[in-house]
């Protein structure tokens, strides 16, 4: 999870999120605010591109709703066709490093008095236009207004929300671009929609005191203006996956503790062992039985020990591999190569905790011991 492409860059990217409503901004005051905030945050040092949107990739935030193609049935239920939607400003897939594989991004031309418009990603442009070109194509979020949008360039899969799973279907639309829908309810999440929260910057190299600095300017800007959160791209995306960190570093530590009272467990079997068959192994030596002999004697009982353990785990692992295959992420339910790697591992640990009982048992003196018995 750490190291898959997400689709988005996460080098020298800061997204700051902001709520222009909690300082008492109305709707036709935002274009403005939106435009100063560009211009005053594209004068920081280092600083490339500046956007807005909604919400930013793996920032906790997902808008949804169900969408009709026109030209296409309506869906039969409710959620048959839901995507994630939102809303960005100039620059957006340039500044948070998605590539555009066709037709156009979303530009300054793209106004409240001009046509409506959309960009697609590539996980919709599969799931509704498969096996079409998607550009030219129209479509709405209800089935009234299917025609209100049309696609004009097709994005590359970035993953929005849980980074284990694959990109969802979603578009993306102009801030400035409102669908006049009829429905009370579904306009007063249209126009709260206009409140785009996320500004995303990119730099060529993070200044010194980034965050004072951003901070300072969106003082200046306005002070009553909330600055809630200013965060690296790369701290933001971690943030998605910690739990997920969390167990696999808990059951890493888990495995190698089991490993370790394993080792010591196997060492204390041998030991007593020995102990127990010290009067056996003194005679073989008084018999002629070299050293060598007495160590693979010792190694023989405890790697049998190695055996029917092994026996016993690896199918135990594979049934386990195989129920909780659904939760892996990019790796499948069993591996040989890890089997044989967990085997050599159990082989080497038994081998430092045998070979200490082993030269102990090769160290015994047959006349000594024969004596005490």
């Amino acid at each position: 999870m750490e190291h898959q492409n997400l689709g988005f860059a996460t080098g020298g990217r800061v997204a700051v999120r902001i709520d222009p409503s909690l300082a008492g901004y109305k709707v036709d005051q935002l274009k403005s605010l939106y435009r100063h905030i560009r211009e005053r945050l594209a004068r920081l040092p280092g600083a490339l591109n500046v956007c807005y949107s909604l919400y930013s990739p793996m920032s906790g935030s997902n808008w949804t709703t169900d969408v009709t193609i026109d030209g296409q049935r309506p869906p039969s239920f409710d959620g048959q066709n839901l995507t994630s939607w939102n809303r960005v400003g100039p620059d957006y897939f340039e500044t948070i490093g998605t590539p555009l594989l066709h037709g156009r991004p979303i530009t300054e031309l793209d106004t409240e008095t001009t046509r409506h418009v959309a960009v697609i990603n590539e996980a919709f442009a599969r799931r509704f236009f498969p096996g079409e070109n998607p550009i030219g194509k129209h479509f709405g979020a209800r089935e009234k207004f299917a025609k209100a949008f049309e696609v004009v360039g097709v994005a590359a899969d970035a993953k929005y929300r849980q980074p284990g799973q694959p990109a969802f279907p979603m578009y993306f639309v102009p801030r400035t671009q409102v669908t006049p829908f009829d429905d009370p309810g579904t306009m007063s999440f249209e126009t709260r929609s206009l409140y785009v929260n996320d500004i995303v910057l990119q730099f060529a190299a993070f200044p010194a005191c980034v965050e004072q600095q951003i901070r300072s300017t969106f003082a200046e800007i306005d002070p009553n203006l909330p600055v809630i959160r200013v965060q690296r791209f790369d701290t933001q995306a971690a943030t998605q996956i910690s739990q997920e960190s969390l167990i696999a570093r808990l059951t890493s530590l888990f495995g190698l503790t089991a490993l370790l009272l394993a080792s010591i467990g196997l060492y204390g079997i041998n030991s007593f062992s020995v102990a127990q068959r010290s009067r056996e192994i003194a005679i073989s030596v008084a018999l002629g039985a070299d050293r060598m002999s007495v160590v693979k004697l010792v190694l023989r009982s405890a790697y049998f020990l190695v055996a029917i353990g092994l026996v016993l785990g690896i199918p135990l692992a594979l049934g386990m591999g195989w129920l909780l295959g659904s939760r892996l992420f990019a790796i499948r339910w069993y591996s040989p190569a890890i089997l044989v790697g967990a085997a050599i591992a159990l082989a080497l640990c038994a081998l430092v905790a045998t070979i200490a009982p082993a030269r102990r048992a090769a160290a015994l003196d047959p006349i000594e011991t024969l004596g005490c018995e």
